[in-house]
């Protein structure tokens, strides 16, 4: 009868303490310690790595944010030194036309006593003598209206050709001098023929007006070869 009392007992002891751990288990299931739970970890590697790729990008962002500047940049840029370019060979072509007008009076008096000196083989006494003053004036219109073409055309052919890059002075004295005088010598011959009175239909026939074109072309080659070489 003891026993079977003491079994109660116990047997009632150890229900009662399987329900206190029942219930604690509950609670401690409910109320995890916050070191229990597994939590997220931040990966800074990651965030180091976005961080380093946002701030290379930032030139390229603001390079692609300035991007539709760029073509109005160069335009600028390139509208500038066409305008600097066009000065330099207006400049050339005014002082060009300074001295056409000062060799055309010159030319007007000497050149058609020296004409007639060399070609019709006179003296030089005779040649002034013959020279009259309505002559110069119109020997001076045609002198006028050739060194106004002339001499700032080679102004201007001489200043570009200085403007062009990667070109010595021989190949710019070439190029000068072939324009230069394909361009000209049929004003320079027929001035000629306009100095001592040659007929005007004479005077334009084509082998009349390129004359004496090679060794006119090698003398302006060299002459501008050197300008070219002595004002580098």
């Amino acid at each position: 009868m003891a026993f079977t009392s003491a079994l109660g007992l116990v047997q009632k002891r150890s229900r009662g303490l399987l329900l206190q751990c029942a219930v604690l288990l509950a609670l401690g299931y409910t109320t995890v310690p916050v070191f229990l739970v597994p939590s997220n970890p931040v990966n800074t590697q990651g965030l180091q790595t976005h961080a380093h790729s946002v701030t290379a990008s930032a030139p390229l962002v603001d390079g692609l944010a300035h991007f539709g500047q760029w073509p109005a940049n160069r335009q600028g840029q390139t509208e500038s030194h066409a305008v600097g370019v066009a000065e330099k060979v207006v400049a050339a072509m005014s002082a060009g036309a300074v001295a056409a007008v000062v060799q055309a009076l010159l030319s007007a008096v000497t050149e058609p006593i020296v004409n007639r000196v060399l070609v019709k083989r006179m003296s030089v006494r005779a040649a002034i003598a013959e020279l009259s003053p309505s002559m110069i004036a119109a020997f001076f219109a045609t002198t006028i209206s050739t060194n106004l073409l002339k001499f700032p055309l080679f102004e201007a052919v001489a200043m570009f050709a200085s403007l062009m890059p990667d070109m010595n002075g021989l190949t710019r004295g070439i190029l000068i001098g072939l324009v230069f005088t394909t361009s000209t010598l049929p004003l320079t011959n027929f001035r000629y023929r306009m100095s001592i009175q040659t007929p005007m239909a004479e005077a334009l026939k084509p082998g009349v007006l390129y004359q004496a074109y090679l060794p006119t072309v090698v003398r302006d080659i060299v002459y501008a070869t050197s300008r070219s070489m002595l004002t580098a």
